[in-house]
């Protein structure tokens, strides 16, 4: 489309966590508002975390997490 983004996110749910409803949903509006997006998916390690971070120099890291009380 010929547009810069704006930056990249790295976005995932976090180890032993398999939910990602609100991952995707985020991810959706994010690459909406002109963000490059790249999705590590579901039960990632933080050393997954770290080498996309790494490898993509991404200025934004995004984890997700479902809380249950």
């Amino acid at each position: 489309s010929g547009i810069e983004p704006i930056g990249t996110v790295i976005m995932g749910t976090v180890k032993g966590d398999l939910h990602d409803i609100g991952k995707n949903l985020c991810i959706m509006m994010l690459r909406g508002a002109g963000f490059t997006v790249i999705d590590l998916g579901v039960d990632t390690s933080p050393e997954e975390f770290i080498e996309a971070v790494e490898d993509n120099e991404a200025g934004v890291l995004g984890m997700s997490a479902l809380l249950t009380t």
